[in-house]
């Protein structure tokens, strides 16, 4: 989830690391996934296995599995 601050929250199966709480544990409740400092999220988009964050910088950030190259 993407709030209008550019923060995101994450949650449900996290076996692979695609919350970006860096944990491989599900997760029931949203949580923050953090960003480097000052950085602001402008989008989110999200596969089985991994997540990609846009961040305000023009950089994509992604965590999660890249066993396909994801």
């Amino acid at each position: 989830m993407l709030n209008n601050n550019g923060q995101v929250y994450a949650f449900g199966n996290g076996a692979f690391g695609q919350l970006g709480n860096g944990q491989d544990a599900d997760c029931n409740a949203p949580q923050p996934v953090s960003l480097p400092p000052s950085i602001l999220a402008t989008a989110v988009a999200t596969g089985s296995h991994h997540a990609l964050v846009l961040g305000n910088n023009g950089q994509v950030y992604a965590c999660g599995a890249g066993l396909f190259g994801q």
